[in-house]
């Protein structure tokens, strides 16, 4: 089966809205105002775009290592906290369409 395959450099991110903003340009979507840049209009947005292809999608999401490197303290712990509750949200199985 065919697949649909998306890249996301992550090299230059340095918080959750930079991904947000490489995720949403990389799926050939116009970025979403400031005030709307959150997890869930995010994740709305990527789903919305990728549920019509009606066939299995692969994210990769390249330089991760650079976007959590290095960080300490609290702000890191909060970014690396962000980054990780969105992978799981990215991938939560959806009971209405039987697939991830």
């Amino acid at each position: 089966m065919a697949r649909k395959v998306f890249a996301f450099d992550l090299r230059d991110a340095m918080d959750m809205r930079a991904i947000y903003l490489k995720i949403t340009i990389s799926l050939g979507l116009p970025p979403l105002p400031v005030a709307f840049v959150d997890l869930d209009s995010v994740l709305r947005r990527i789903l919305d775009e990728t549920r019509p292809l009606d066939q299995p999608v692969l994210f990769l999401l390249d330089k991760v290592d650079r976007f959590t490197a290095g960080r300490q303290g609290k702000e890191g712990k909060k970014l690396k906290t962000s980054f990780v509750q969105f992978l799981e949200r990215l991938s939560q199985f959806d009971e209405k369409d039987k697939k991830t």
